[in-house]
């Protein structure tokens, strides 16, 4: 909510004084890569010991104890952080919608409006991926340090580094001039790059932003905007149901 509110303010301010956007995308355009960084360590800090620490306490039992299986122990921790977060960015939204309405006009809430709920959505993913590596860890610590290193191979695109180091060995130890289909599908799949690519869907004009590039009309299915928010649900559904971080909770000894 802060974070809205400053930048929202600030922007409003320089929007008045000088008369035109900064941007192409305005106020969201400004949001979007604030977003798609803080939104993902938020998510899995405020996450990750949710159940490595009841783990580490031993109240997990008396949960357990209760008529509880624990799936439902898994889902309901991301329910409840999910909840969390979604109040947090909806806070922020209307800090920053509002402070927008305001001083600038009604002209790109909408924008404002798709971007969050984007953003929640994203939240979501993280969540449920923090949830899975605390149900795997042994201790809040070492689920944290987890989660946060997780998050940051998606963030800043170390998950690309697969596809470019297999066609790096497979054509003699040089880089390709372009990575075949299997690696572009590879990329698509990082959460935070199908966050990028709904959120051109939304708003096309965030294409215009540095690292960030229009959909072409003739791109692959995988780049397209409705591919990229079938990929945050999946990660929703495999962190929680069939990820490895609950597979190994299921059968572990308390």
């Amino acid at each position: 909510m802060v974070v809205g509110g400053v930048f929202s303010g600030a922007y409003s301010h320089l929007y008045r004084r000088s008369g035109r956007h900064l941007l192409e995308a305005g106020l969201s355009g400004l949001l979007f890569p604030i977003l798609a960084v803080l939104v993902p360590f938020v998510a899995v800090m405020v996450t990750s010991d949710v159940i490595a620490r009841k783990r580490q306490s031993g109240s997990i039992k008396v949960v357990l104890g209760l008529p509880y299986a624990r799936l439902d122990l898994v889902v309901g921790s991301f329910v409840g952080r999910t909840a969390l977060m979604s109040g947090a960015i909806l806070s922020m939204a209307i800090v920053s919608g509002t402070i927008t309405a305001v001083q600038i006009g009604v002209e790109g809430i909408h924008s404002i409006v798709g971007l969050f709920a984007l953003t929640m959505l994203l939240s979501a993913v993280f969540v449920a991926i923090a949830v899975g590596i605390s149900a795997a860890s042994l201790s809040p610590t070492r689920a944290s340090a987890s989660a946060v290193v997780v998050s940051a191979c998606f963030v800043f695109q170390f998950w690309a580094i697969v596809p470019y180091s297999a066609e790096y060995v497979r054509n003699g130890f040089q880089l390709p001039e372009r990575l075949p289909e299997w690696g572009l599908l590879w990329n698509s799949v990082n959460p935070v790059v199908a966050y990028q690519r709904a959120a051109i869907g939304v708003i096309p004009d965030l294409a215009g932003l540095p690292l960030l590039s229009p959909i072409p009309a003739t791109a692959p299915y995988y780049f397209y905007p409705e591919f990229a928010v079938a990929v945050l649900f999946g990660w929703i559904l495999l962190s929680l149901s069939l990820g490895l971080g609950y597979l190994r909770f299921r059968s572990s000894d308390l």
